[in-house]
């Protein structure tokens, strides 16, 4: 005794399953991204100093000279810093040396406050030093 018509069922509900498989495949894989940050709970740096001569930092937060499990930002220059962001638990530098239509090339900054924030914070610098010395007025800002 044979069965002629069960193959052709099996074969028509698992044509019908595959792209619904697929989908949950990909969807799974998807979510499961993860993005690479430059510094996370004080772990990872990054250091590049400018044509300009502004030096933009991320790295460990210090508090007297140790290390904490907090990162931070920081341009500098030769009269001074800024603190771009302190004591975060995420520090990413997304856009370097770009100039996004002001005419001057910025370092954008994504930071996160806790590990439990869904969101990040965008910070935009520009990559100009605040004081320049070869303007015609002195204390000119650019």
């Amino acid at each position: 005794m044979t069965v002629t018509g069960a193959l052709p069922l099996y074969l028509a509900w698992s044509n019908r399953l595959l792209p619904f498989a697929f989908v949950l495949i990909v969807l799974n894989s998807c979510l499961g991204q993860t993005r690479e940050v430059v510094c996370d709970d004080g772990y990872g740096t990054f250091e590049t100093r400018f044509v300009s001569g502004v030096s933009v930092t991320v790295g460990a937060a210090r508090s007297g000279g140790l290390s904490m499990r907090s990162c931070s930002g920081t341009l500098a220059w030769d009269g001074g810093d800024i603190p771009v962001s302190t004591e975060m638990s995420q520090v990413d530098v997304d856009v370097l040396g770009a100039d996004l239509g002001l005419g001057t090339p910025v370092v954008a900054f994504q930071a996160k406050k806790s590990a439990a924030d869904w969101d990040m914070t965008y910070l935009i610098y520009s990559l100009r030093r605040p004081w320049c010395s070869d303007s015609n007025e002195t204390g000119s800002r650019m």
